[in-house]
């Protein structure tokens, strides 16, 4: 994964004035996936989770 412009046939969603863009081969790792900011004693981040990945 690498942050670079967006390209022409990339998917853009806006939620909540939150704009999230990705390359259409990503999107069965994309769909589903909740994009969360959370505040821990770690710090603060966002985390992404996704129906479709599996954790170990």
């Amino acid at each position: 994964m690498a942050l670079d412009e967006p390209q022409e046939d990339d998917i853009q969603v806006i939620a909540n004035e939150i704009r999230v863009i990705y390359d259409p081969e990503d999107e069965q790792y994309v769909r589903n996936s909740v994009i969360d900011f959370e505040e821990s004693y770690f710090g603060k981040s966002f985390m992404i989770r996704s129906a479709n990945s599996s954790r170990c």
